[in-house]
């Protein structure tokens, strides 16, 4: 499972971070390069800092795993919500940190 944090990495700490969703892993990690290249990136094992140009990337590729891939509403809310903290981090030129742990 991933923990999604808004990240502040001047400071090195979590402003906030999304409820847990068991099993996001699942659908998160993508084995597609060409069509999600920073999904593609998370693993199991590392966390991934996503900031400035990527965010807008990420939004996309959420997006598209909401309109291509995914169905179930408990998925899309969940998706919804990493969206708004992702364009919380872009406003306040802050970063998306996905962990595992």
């Amino acid at each position: 499972m991933f923990i999604v944090y808004l990240w502040d990495k001047i400071v090195g700490e979590s402003i906030t971070s999304l409820e847990d969703f068991p099993g996001n892993e699942s659908f998160l990690i993508r084995n597609d390069r060409c069509r999600y290249p920073l999904l593609s990136e998370l693993s199991n094992c590392d966390m991934e800092l996503f900031s400035d140009e990527q965010l807008g990337e990420l939004r996309e590729e959420i997006r598209n795993l909401m309109k291509y891939e995914l169905s179930g509403q408990d998925v899309q809310d969940y998706l919804l919500s990493v969206i708004a903290l992702i364009d919380q981090a872009d406003s306040n030129s802050k970063s998306i940190l996905f962990s595992p742990f």
